[in-house]
């Protein structure tokens, strides 16, 4: 996307981590989505500068970013609850 490397897994992919599975190399921008699969800072594929995003069902709403001393969370911009959850913006400075 805009010469970004976007990769996306979606439940029971984020479960098996199908993208490292099937060879994805590093990526600017790895996102999950899922209903019960956690997820932290060494399940990302995000390359030095790259973020993960994380929406889950069961777990709170995340984001990382890797750097040079290795893998931080990030602040979300808003955050508010809604239906049981969690919605959070986090307004990520994504350029190539």
């Amino acid at each position: 996307v805009d010469g970004l490397e976007v990769g996306l897994e979606i439940c029971a992919e984020r479960g098996a981590g199908i993208l490292r599975k099937m060879g994805v190399g590093e990526l600017d921008l790895h996102v999950m989505i899922s209903a019960s699969h956690p997820s932290n800072e060494s399940t990302t594929l995000a390359r030095s500068g790259g973020y993960m995003l994380h929406a889950d069902s069961y777990h709170p709403p995340a984001a990382y970013r890797r750097g040079p001393g290795g893998v931080a969370a990030v602040k979300e911009r808003f955050s508010y609850d809604a239906r049981g959850g969690r919605v959070s913006y986090y307004g990520l400075p994504l350029t190539k």
